[in-house]
């Protein structure tokens, strides 16, 4: 069963948790950036998922952002 959702990464952070139970140590988790990355990221990308099992996950971006950045999720 996959779960979806959405979610805002703060002005000025470079990483944002998101809160998902069911995530798993082996859960695929694929993050799709809905703002655009050049400016409203200040061209920032994701650099890479930290998945805490029971828990949820952490998405880590390659620089701090410069605006509210928003985001769509699905964990497999």
């Amino acid at each position: 069963m996959s779960r979806t959702g959405t979610g805002t990464i703060t002005q000025g952070a470079k990483t944002c948790v998101v809160t998902a139970s069911g995530t798993a140590a082996d859960s695929i988790v694929i993050v799709v950036l809905t703002s655009d990355p050049a400016s409203d990221a200040g061209g920032a990308l994701v650099e890479s998922i930290t998945k805490s099992a029971g828990v949820g996950f952490t998405i880590n971006m390659s620089n701090a952002v410069q605006k509210a950045t928003t985001f769509d999720y699905e964990i497999i």
